[in-house]
């Protein structure tokens, strides 16, 4: 008897680091922008070198990303054990990054706008990072299982440790976010390019 399990985790994130991976989870990407009005943005970046320490976020700009982690296993029961026949986890990234309403007219500012937006975008892409390690942790977890005496048994296990790697993950991206300040040190700012 063949048996199929779905669990989803989805998790809104705002916010770098690459990882080795194990397994091979299915990733797809997805970017949503939202625009921004350009003369907004012209008009605080040009204000920038004048009132540097004065403007305490430039959050105004920034994105985010939706994620969403999806596993499945097949089991197979044979002389009264229950054991995972086959795993697939799946990695779904809806990134929300900003866009201009048009081209910023001042060559400075647009230099500036392009650096902070690729900051921001390999920020982004750090999330993603993390969270493909985990859809892969999740995915070896669930293969390692081993076998049970009833599927029923085997599902709790199989899902309580995918779940247990959610939490971890959750942690993982919460400490990148401080170590990162946010991605203010990787770039994730527009004080730093307008010195």
């Amino acid at each position: 008897m063949v048996v199929k399990c779905w669990s989803v985790a989805i998790f809104w994130l705002i916010g770098l680091t690459s990882f080795v991976l194990h397994a091979k989870p299915k990733l797809i990407e997805e970017v949503k922008p939202y625009t921004i009005d350009v003369k907004q943005v012209e008009s605080y970046l040009l204000a920038l070198p004048d009132k540097a320490t004065s403007v305490e976020s430039d959050s105004l700009f920034h994105g985010g990303a939706k994620w969403k982690v999806k596993w499945n296993y097949q089991t197979q029961e044979r002389k009264s054990r229950c054991r995972i026949k086959k795993v697939k986890v799946k990695v779904k990234v809806v990134y929300h990054l900003p866009e201009l309403s048009s081209q910023l007219e001042n060559s400075m500012s647009q230099g500036i706008w392009q650096q902070y937006y690729q900051a921001l975008y390999k920020h982004e892409q750090a999330h993603k990072d993390i969270v493909m390690q985990t859809a892969s942790d999740i995915e070896q977890a669930i293969k390692s299982v081993g076998s049970r005496k009833s599927c029923e048994e085997l599902y709790t296990v199989a899902n309580e440790a995918a779940n247990q790697l959610m939490i971890d993950y959750q942690t993982n991206h919460q400490n990148f976010d401080i170590e990162s300040d946010f991605g203010r040190k990787q770039g994730v700012s527009f004080h730093d390019y307008a010195k």
